[in-house]
């Protein structure tokens, strides 16, 4: 069942085909982008979200949403075991920079230890 939207968009001929070079589905290439970017929000919840991700780890989430966004793979285990080490990547890389960032409370005892 098509949206409204789409079904009004578009042009068949009247043996009810679409005319050579018209996309019987308008809104597909935006419809995967979409989908893409919501599963890489959906992903991106577990590290506090898009905007605490710095370009590096968005793109490994990226190249995940691709993958799992995807309904067709050539080769399903290849991309598999590719998502599985992006994410690993993405998770050592998040805890690594997380662990280098001073507490509220580290800043305090160290500001205590000063005086």
């Amino acid at each position: 069942m098509q949206a409204d939207a789409q079904e009004q968009g578009q042009v068949r001929t009247q043996d009810g085909r679409f005319p050579p070079g018209v996309s019987g589905n308008p809104l597909g290439g935006l419809s995967r982008k979409r989908r893409i970017q919501a599963k890489a929000e959906e992903l991106a919840v577990e590290f506090g979200g898009l905007h605490s991700l710095t370009a590096y780890e968005k793109g490994l989430l990226s190249v995940v949403a691709q993958i799992f966004a995807s309904p067709y793979t050539a080769d399903p285990p290849r991309d598999l075991r590719a998502a599985y080490q992006a994410m690993a990547r993405l998770r050592k890389n998040v805890a690594e920079r997380k662990a280098k960032a001073p507490t509220f409370a580290d800043i305090m005892r160290a500001k205590h230890d000063a005086r």
